[in-house]
């Protein structure tokens, strides 16, 4: 797993958005995952560029991989469910 895992090894990150700019973060970056609180929304995604101060770096996860490899295919099963 650990091979598998290294392909975004630097590149998982995890920070505190309000909620408010989610929809922005969405289009500006592939989230894997996000949890939604009554004043912030945490967003776990994926960036190969000079973070943000204010971003944690994270270790990455199989999940993680998964839901990045696939999200195009993911992305158009949920729109499909949606219709």
């Amino acid at each position: 797993m650990e091979n598998i895992c290294e392909k975004l090894n630097g590149a998982i990150y995890e920070t505190d958005i309000p909620f408010e700019t989610l929809e922005h973060f969405r289009e500006k970056y592939t989230l894997i995952s996000e949890k939604q609180s009554r004043e912030k929304t945490t967003v776990r995604f994926v960036h190969k560029g000079e973070p943000e101060a204010d971003w944690q770096v994270m270790p990455p996860q199989l999940e993680d991989i998964f839901l990045y490899e696939y999200r195009d295919e993911i992305g158009e099963d949920h729109h499909a469910n949606l219709n």
